[in-house]
């Protein structure tokens, strides 16, 4: 898979969740064709090893979006409170890649995926 670059000036949306009691906001860019290509997610104490970890992972799960892997396929991938099919996310991550899935699924007037 190869990277492509984002636009400079690209479409974004900025949510706020609530996840485990706490307050992030997350904010999604798009790409031309309404694909979720990257995204950032404030919410953890300034200074704190939880703010630079969900920044390394926003990189991460940036760059995986912008070589081309699904959002809803990335969303399967991640971590599970349980084996079950359908078991609740265990990260805030999980909950924003989740729900970046869903905005893509609406974006493109998609059947919803099987989480």
């Amino acid at each position: 898979m190869s990277r492509v670059r984002l636009s400079n000036r690209r479409r974004h949306l900025l949510e706020t969740m609530k996840w485990e009691g706490r307050r992030w906001e997350v904010c999604v860019g798009f790409n031309e064709q309404s694909l979720a290509r990257e995204i950032f997610i404030d919410g953890a104490k300034v200074g704190s090893e939880l703010e630079a970890l969900v920044d390394d992972a926003c990189v991460a799960i940036s760059l995986l979006l912008q070589c081309g892997m699904p959002a809803v396929e990335l969303a399967k991938h991640l971590a599970r409170e349980g084996t079950t099919s359908g078991a609740p996310v265990a990260s805030v991550l999980g909950a924003a890649v989740e729900r970046i899935a869903a905005l893509e699924v609406i974006a493109l007037k998609m059947e919803p995926p099987d989480l």
